[in-house]
């Protein structure tokens, strides 16, 4: 078996699915009868998460508090003007583990949630559980006894998608623990 490659010279655009076929050629009148396929999708769109509970400027004040949001890395979701479903509407998805959270308290300093206290100057990305494919909501649970009265807490969600697009355009929440 040999290794074969073949340098494409055109351009690839994002939302597309493609599909590459391939057969071997022993000599110019032995072919193989059987075609090879392998398809992939090119995704080069940043998906988007949003933080959906708590509201932003809400009172909260259940003693263990659950995150929750949306995040999305649909191509037609995120670029409506240049969608031409179903032939460009293609991403790479986000896994369950691939959107993190970050919780700060914000009162006189703020201090970001380390899993255990709110004790780091910078952002520490904890990971929430993501349901869905390209689509979905997910969850951040914080332990009971982790926010304190009367205090002001951000919340910032961030998503990755398998193509590992980063978003790099952050929202943030912000609520009073009472």
């Amino acid at each position: 078996l040999g290794v074969w490659q073949f340098n494409f010279t055109g351009a690839l655009a994002n939302g597309y699915r493609y599909t590459v076929q391939s057969k071997s050629r022993a000599t110019a009148t032995t072919e193989e009868s059987a075609i090879s396929t392998y398809q992939f999708i090119v995704d080069l769109t940043t998906p988007t998460s949003l933080v959906t509970w708590p509201n932003n400027g809400a009172y909260v004040s259940s003693a263990a508090l659950t995150v929750v949001g949306t995040a999305e890395d649909r191509f037609c979701a995120l670029n409506p003007t240049i969608c031409s479903a179903p032939t460009r509407d293609f991403a790479a998805g986000i896994a369950a583990s691939s959107v993190t959270v970050a919780v700060a308290e914000i009162n006189v300093s703020t201090m970001w949630w380390t899993g255990t206290a709110f004790a780091s100057g910078s952002p520490v990305w904890s990971t929430a559980t993501f349901v869905g494919t390209a689509s979905g909501t997910w969850s951040f649970a914080l332990p009971g006894g982790a926010l304190t009265s009367n205090r002001v807490y951000r919340v910032v969600s961030r998503a990755k998608d398998r193509a590992t697009n980063q978003e790099i355009v952050l929202t943030t929440n912000t609520f009073v623990f009472d």
